[in-house]
């Protein structure tokens, strides 16, 4: 019973947004464990949070994530994304599945970040998509979106960065009809060189401003050890990655106060 009273929970805070995005721990595990904050990190392949943030990429990557939302098998999330780089720029498609036989929520998209020719420490990216919401026997709805982003070096250890995206339902229904607009801003600071401070300040459609946080250290060319928190919805993160080239995984768990855990994984190979 407790079980179920959990899953209606999230599906009811699902149902308010077409993208349950604020919810949903994506992005690769290294972004969760974070806080998922990182606006403003660089060459970050995920990019979630920002699509300039893989700019400047010079190698292909393929990458999977899978996560199990507060530990119920009914909220399992599985992404794989794909980047190369072109003339133009570092190029990259994500597809992503949440859900059960009741709901489910399916995600794709594709994008460019690159580096513009004005000399400038400037990157900056776009990202459209497409995505599809249902729930059993209530509504199903169709949706396409988009996002942009910019990163610049202040210093050659501050970065600022900042990304906005809109979301359009499609087709009609009762989950909602309104356009989803959120952004966020922040900043990176790397104090030595194998270290990471971050942090983000992020709008979210029917969510009060949130504060995220995270912080990397790499203790070994190999192992990292990171930590991370948000406001809103309040999580604590924790996590490590493990990078043995070609191959690098991270693992992560989030702390919800009421939902519990989520652990996260995800793996990346580079050529």
């Amino acid at each position: 019973m407790f079980r179920w009273a959990h899953l209606l929970t999230y599906l009811s805070l699902c149902s308010f947004t077409f993208s349950a995005q604020a919810q949903f721990s994506d992005g690769g595990a290294r972004t969760v464990a974070l806080g998922q904050a990182g606006v403003a990190l660089p060459m970050n392949t995920w990019s979630l949070q920002n699509p300039a943030a893989s700019a400047g990429m010079e190698q292909r990557v393929f990458g999977i994530f899978v996560t199990q939302l507060f530990g119920m098998s009914e909220l399992r999330l599985g992404s794989a994304h794909l980047g190369f780089p072109t003339p133009v720029g570092w190029a990259f498609a994500r597809v992503r599945y949440v859900g059960f036989r009741q709901y489910g929520e399916s995600h794709l998209g594709v994008g460019l970040a690159g580096v513009p020719p004005t000399g400038l420490p400037l990157s900056l990216g776009g990202y459209v998509y497409v995505q599809h919401q249902r729930i059993e026997g209530y509504a199903s709805r169709i949706a396409l979106g988009y996002q942009i982003g910019m990163q610049v070096y202040l210093t050659e250890t501050l970065l600022i960065g900042a990304e906005a995206r809109r979301l359009t339902p499609m087709s009609k229904g009762s989950v909602g009809d309104a356009r989803m607009q959120g952004w966020r801003a922040g900043w990176a600071y790397r104090p030595v060189e194998r270290m990471w401070v971050l942090v983000d300040v992020v709008h979210e459609p029917f969510y009060p401003l949130s504060l995220r946080g995270g912080m990397e250290v790499w203790l070994f060319p190999q192992l990292a050890l990171r930590g991370g928190f948000t406001t809103a919805p309040r999580r604590m993160s924790a996590g490590v990655g493990l990078k043995v080239e070609p191959l690098a995984g991270d693992f992560a768990l989030v702390l919800h106060p009421f939902l519990g855990w989520t652990p996260a994984l995800s793996m990346e190979l580079t050529w």
